[in-house]
């Protein structure tokens, strides 16, 4: 006898929140879609809304950026002086917008001194410097523990800006 009244109770609350789930607002009043309700949207128009969004949060702001490229399998590493980068374009707070050239432009300099070396790269970049040269200063204390071949890039080398 409970366990059909617990049943039809459980029936009971489904079917009532499916009805709930299912309603549509009454157009009559309100004849006017919604964004998002009922219509679909091209791939022109989510793109645009897509840029338009980034676009807001994009700040152009100083940052300050090293770079480093090592090889574990010959202990070499090539390290860049700290390079104040202005106007850079960061978005989402820490996206850095133009990484792909600075990237290519030190990869291109690590190979014309390394040759076909596999080398792996990183690249650090903050708003402020002193922030930046404690982090450069514990990488070169651990990789002269790991007894890396240290390069210095020095003056040779800047990082290519828009």
């Amino acid at each position: 006898m409970r366990i059909r009244f617990y049943i039809s109770l459980v029936i009971f609350f489904f079917i009532t929140s499916v009805q709930s789930v299912a309603q549509v607002p009454d157009r009559t009043r309100n004849p006017v879609l919604q964004p998002g309700e009922g219509l679909v949207t091209s791939k022109t128009d989510i793109e645009s809304m897509r840029v338009n969004k980034q676009d807001k949060r994009a700040k152009t702001v100083d940052v300050y950026m090293f770079a480093l490229s090592f090889s574990p399998v010959d202990s070499v590493m090539y390290i860049s002086d700290i390079e104040k980068i202005e106007q850079a374009v960061v978005r989402n707070k820490w996206f850095l917008e133009d990484r792909k050239l600075f990237e290519e432009s030190f990869q291109d300099y690590v190979r014309a001194r390394a040759g076909d070396l596999q080398l792996s790269s990183l690249y650090f970049y903050e708003k402020e410097n002193k922030v930046l040269k404690k982090r450069e200063q514990i990488i070169r204390k651990n990789s002269k523990k790991k007894r890396f071949n240290i390069n210095y890039t020095g003056s040779d080398f800047r990082f290519a800006q828009n």
